[in-house]
């Protein structure tokens, strides 16, 4: 069983936090058409030098060295005009500055992690809706959003990851903002209609999903949130692969394994509930009764532009867009061709589409909650090295494959899903997923990603026993990168070369 395209499920039976923030800022003269560029490798050493100089600072320097750069940034923020109309780019720059350093700090004391998480929260609900009135190119104004509120999720989990006593929350409250719409408890938060779910699951295609763009992010999946007006019980709506759209209870979701789940909402402040409060509640409920009323198909093809069939982010999407309201004001793009082989095999058509990490980027809304597990965490950050090195590799040529003599046999399973679908039993291979495409996905969950992965764990755990500390994210993406090129004899048909 495995995650593919939105996290579902198919059953084809001590380092330097600034290394991984910095990675994540575009180099001088990068623009916006392409995708990221990492930095230099000389830039990360130095950064590592600092970060362990710093581990070596008396508590009570670190302290107020944090402190110095929290003052200056909560300085700053309490002088920012939120209803200002000219983008702000020498200050975003200096926050994203900031949210590095203190980090780096952070990372060497743990004990400031809350602050610096305290720090990042105020600032992302301050910049975000102020970032609606900026009078700027919508690229530029999605580019600042992401190195901020990338950069800063970055520098939080980072600094978590690199403490060895510190316990991470697994639930982190973000905003205590509600709406006038049906509501229930959840997990210890207060959910309420409309509100929106991202996720990131375990599998190797969820990392896919989340690394496999031109703003790589932390999300792969999206749902939405209904809760019933007279008995407050909570329903998630999502596409799966296997079903379509389907309605689950709250705890069936939170049950699921993911290894994050951010809530998102509609701003209070949102022009559209001037006029009508309930709308939230509406585009849930619309959805719902959709979902109720027939059998969606989902869109393997990912084009968000028709909505007889739904991949997960159209479920969000389209309620609604039904209601007045378009998320998503920037959409996704797909630049790199090797990239766009990988998910053009697996049946994808649009390489223009809903990112689900993109919606955190949204001005529109806000987050409210967030669930994560640090041990877990830590095997999301090994799945990012391995996707961004087998990316990287993609677009020198490298392709999933599959052995020639499992076509037919996978043939004659699809053929027999056909039969199983005339008895209300789920197909081994989705409809609408091709035989070919099958194969290819079951190559890279079942045979390519179990030994990569197992190789750069330990490769990690050599690296921190040789050093000392855990691999910072440029050295973690080194192994990875080291691993993939020994393993591709092992991995022979799954992984083939196209081209040199």
């Amino acid at each position: 069983m495995f995650d593919i395209l939105c996290g579902t499920v198919w059953t084809m039976r001590r380092t330097g936090a600034v290394l991984l923030l910095l990675l994540m800022i575009f180099l001088p003269g990068d623009g916006f058409s392409r995708p990221f560029q990492w930095p230099d490798k000389p830039l990360f050493e130095r950064l590592e030098i600092e970060f362990l100089a710093a581990r070596d600072l008396p508590e009570r320097v670190a302290v107020s060295r944090f402190g110095d750069l929290e003052r200056e940034g909560r300085t700053r923020l309490s002088q920012f005009d939120p209803a200002g109309s000219t983008y702000p780019e020498a200050l975003i720059d200096r926050f994203v500055h900031l949210e590095f350093r203190m980090g780096t700090i952070a990372a060497a004391h743990a004990a400031l992690i809350p602050r610096l998480q305290g720090f990042i929260t105020d600032l992302n609900h301050t910049i975000l809706p102020a970032s609606g009135h900026w009078k700027a190119d919508p690229d530029t104004i999605h580019q600042a959003l992401y190195r901020l509120i990338y950069g800063g999720r970055a520098a939080v989990e980072e600094a978590w990851l690199q403490s060895e006593s510190a316990s991470l929350p697994s639930l982190l409250k973000l905003s205590d903002i509600e709406l006038a719409v049906p509501s229930a408890m959840v997990e210890g938060v207060r959910v309420q209609s409309g509100d929106i779910l991202l996720s990131r699951a375990g599998a190797p295609t969820s990392a896919l999903i989340s690394r496999g763009n031109d703003y790589q992010g932390n999300f792969s999946h999206v749902a939405l949130l209904y809760v019933d007006a007279t008995t407050e019980t909570p329903s998630v709506i999502e596409a799966h692969i296997e079903q379509g759209v389907v309605i689950s209870s709250a705890a069936q979701y939170f049950r699921d394994k993911k290894q994050r789940i951010l809530l998102l909402r509609l701003r209070p402040d949102h022009p559209a509930l001037a006029g009508n409060p309930d709308l939230p509640h509406e585009a849930a409920s619309a959805m719902l009764a959709r979902a109720r009323k027939r059998l969606i198909a989902y869109d393997f093809a990912m084009n968000y532009q028709n909505d007889d069939k739904l991949f997960c982010s159209e479920v969000v999407y389209h309620a609604y867009r039904d209601q007045g309201i378009e998320l998503w004001q920037t959409k996704s793009e797909m630049t790199p061709a090797g990239l766009r082989a990988w998910l053009g095999g697996m049946g994808v058509k649009s390489f223009r589409t809903l990112a689900p990490s993109d919606l955190e980027y949204d001005p529109q809304l806000v987050a409210v909650a967030e669930w994560r597990d640090l041990d877990v965490l830590r095997e999301d950050r090994l799945d990012n090295a391995m996707m961004d090195a087998l990316l990287e590799e993609a677009e020198k040529g490298l392709r999933l494959s599959y052995p020639a003599y499992l076509y037919p046999v996978a043939a004659g399973v699809k053929a027999w899903g056909k039969l199983q679908q005339l008895f209300g039993h789920e197909p081994q291979i989705p409809e609408g997923m091709s035989v070919a495409a099958a194969l290819r996905a079951r190559s890279l969950v079942e045979k390519v990603y179990p030994l990569l992965r197992k190789r750069l764990r330990n490769a990690a755990i050599r690296y921190r026993q040789e050093h000392g500390y855990s691999p910072p994210y440029w050295s973690l993406l080194q192994l990875a990168r080291q691993v993939l090129a020994e393993s591709l004899p092992d991995l022979s048909p799954y992984l083939v070369r196209t081209r040199s």
